[in-house]
C-alpha cells in the first residue's frame, strides 16, 4: 500500500494536545480499519469512542449473539447425526453458555483492543457521543470553507456503519 498525500493543515481535537491528519468517530470495526489504513498510509490518526473499543459487533451484537446461538446449534447438529445422537443425552448447560458469551466478549473489557490501537500508533480519545458529534461539526466547519482538506469520518448509528468521505 502506498502513502496518502499529506495535505495542508490538520484536523484537531480541541481538548487534545496533538493534531491529527484523520479523526475517526467510532471505534467499531469500520473505524478501527479506517484509522489503521490511514496510519499505514503515513498519516496520524485518532479514534473518538464513548464506549468499548471494538464497537457494537464485538460486545453487544454479532459476537455475543453468535456465541449464545452456537451451543444450541451444535447440540441440534449432534442430535441429527446417527451414531452421535445416541451419545447426546443431556441438555444445554445455560450457565456454561453464558460463561462462553462472557469469554467471547472478554467480559466487556476492551483493554486488548485499546492496546492494539496504541501499538498501531492510533490515539484513543474516550469521549461521549455528543462530544464526538460536536468534534465532527467543528472539523467540518474548519475544513469545508476552502475545500482543500481530505478527511474521513465514520459514524456508528444503530449498529450500521456509514462511512462518509468529504
Amino acid at each position: 500500500m502506498g502513502t496518502f498525500p499529506r495535505l495542508p493543515g490538520k484536523c484537531s481535537i480541541k481538548s487534545a494536545t496533538r493534531e491529527y491528519d484523520v479523526i475517526v468517530i467510532g471505534a467499531g470495526s469500520t473505524g478501527e480499519n479506517v484509522a489503521d489504513r490511514a496510519v499505514r498510509g503515513g498519516l496520524t490518526a485518532a479514534i473518538v469512542e464513548s464506549d468499548l473499543v471494538g464497537g457494537e459487533c464485538s460486545y453487544w451484537a454479532c459476537m455475543p449473539s453468535k456465541s449464545l446461538l452456537r451451543p444450541g446449534s451444535a447440540l441440534r447438529g449432534a442430535r441429527s447425526v446417527r451414531g452421535a445422537r445416541e451419545a447426546v443425552t443431556g441438555k444445554l448447560d445455560i450457565t456454561a453458555v453464558f460463561n462462553r458469551r462472557d469469554y467471547t466478549v472478554a467480559n466487556w473489557d476492551d483493554s486488548g483492543q485499546a492496546k492494539w490501537l496504541a501499538e498501531s500508533r492510533i490515539d484513543l480519545v474516550k469521549s461521549s457521543a455528543t462530544t464526538a458529534a460536536m468534534i465532527a461539526a467543528i472539523v467540518m466547519k474548519k475544513l469545508s470553507p476552502d475545500g482543500s482538506y481530505y478527511w474521513f469520518i465514520t459514524l456508528d448509528i444503530f449498529q450500521n456503519r456509514f462511512p462518509a468521505c468529504i
